[in-house]
């Protein structure tokens, strides 16, 4: 087996460690079953998308299931021609070793916070660059929100947006730092749980709490279509980075409940597997005509321009999201 105090095998062991943790645990039913308690019992069954489970759509089940069950890395095999498959081949088991002794409380808290920014970063880019807004409007195109369309990310978005992280990560801290004692497993539960709700119909901004992590308000605003509410609150988990870099935002209630959110550009017509094949396309397209025309692209990198909903909201067709 490779060294530990190798880069490459940091970078490795950070990767399939984070593919590792959402097979087993963080996307396991339970906590799906939490979310959807909790959120009945916050705005009521009958509110719930525990009482309306019949009405989220096919993409959201597909790719809930396809994160359940680990595809995203199967996919991210057959997109990167082989090279995340190499990588694991050449270094498989290294993150069953990362478990240590003794954990470092230190360290985790630097550790989260850091993967937390990097996590904002590429959230913030995904909306700034075509190529990759190919593929985070995935996400986006939901009509209404539940529980269950948290899930909705293009595989190919899931390896990218993990290796944007683990690069840097894997450069700046020890294995040691990044491993996942007990404690660091419920805290990524907790995280994954807040980032259920955040999709919910709870619509709270989790009062004084909300001034550290992001609530279902601050999250709500970032969907919005509503012009003055693009471009903000790219936070995961921790609101302090919008509050950082200037794209904090928050709105009464009532602006709240009356927020509408998804993108025209969704066909409910085709089928999950061919929408999800057609973005890929538009992803690598857009890629590669960026690549070829790196000085000529610059200017619509610094402002990539989105479709947005028109009908019944008298808003423009395009608008920067």
């Amino acid at each position: 087996m490779l060294q530990l105090d190798s880069w490459w095998a940091r970078l490795a062991a950070y990767f399939a460690t984070s593919f590792r943790l959402d097979a087993i645990l963080i996307y396991v039913p339970v906590v799906l079953l939490a979310a959807l308690i909790v959120e009945s019992l916050a705005v009521g069954r009958r509110k719930s998308t525990l009482a309306n489970l019949g009405k989220v759509s096919r993409i959201d089940w597909t790719l809930y299931l396809v994160q359940q069950f680990n595809l995203s890395i199967l996919l991210g095999y057959a997109a990167t021609l082989g090279v995340v498959y190499v990588l694991f081949r050449e270094l498989n088991g290294v993150a069953v070793d990362l478990i240590p002794a003794e954990f470092r409380i230190t360290s985790a808290i630097a550790f989260f916070l850091a993967t937390d920014c990097l996590g904002y970063w590429y959230h913030r880019l995904a909306h700034r660059f075509p190529a990759l807004w190919e593929l985070h409007h995935v996400h986006h195109s939901a009509p209404d929100f539940n529980i269950v369309n948290a899930f909705r990310s293009h595989p190919i978005e899931t390896v990218i947006s993990r290796l944007f992280v683990a690069v840097p990560m894997a450069a700046l801290f020890l294995p040691e730092t990044s491993s996942l004692g007990a404690g660091v497993l419920a805290y990524l539960v907790l995280i994954k749980l807040l980032n259920l709700l955040q999709h919910s119909e709870i619509r709270s901004d989790f009062g004084w709490l909300g001034k550290i992590i992001v609530s279902p308000a601050h999250h709500r605003i970032h969907h919005s279509t509503n012009p003055d509410h693009f471009d903000r609150n790219f936070g995961n988990s921790f609101i302090i980075w919008d509050k950082l870099f200037g794209t904090y935002c928050t709105a009464p209630r009532n602006e709240i409940d009356a927020i509408k959110i998804g993108l025209d550009d969704y066909d409910r017509k085709a089928g999950v597997a061919l929408y999800l094949w057609r973005t890929y396309n538009r992803f690598i397209y857009t890629a590669a005509l960026s690549a070829v025309h790196f000085f000529d692209h610059i200017p619509r990198w610094r402002r990539a321009r989105h479709i947005r909903p028109t009908e019944g909201t008298g808003r423009d067709s395009e608008a920067r999201h």
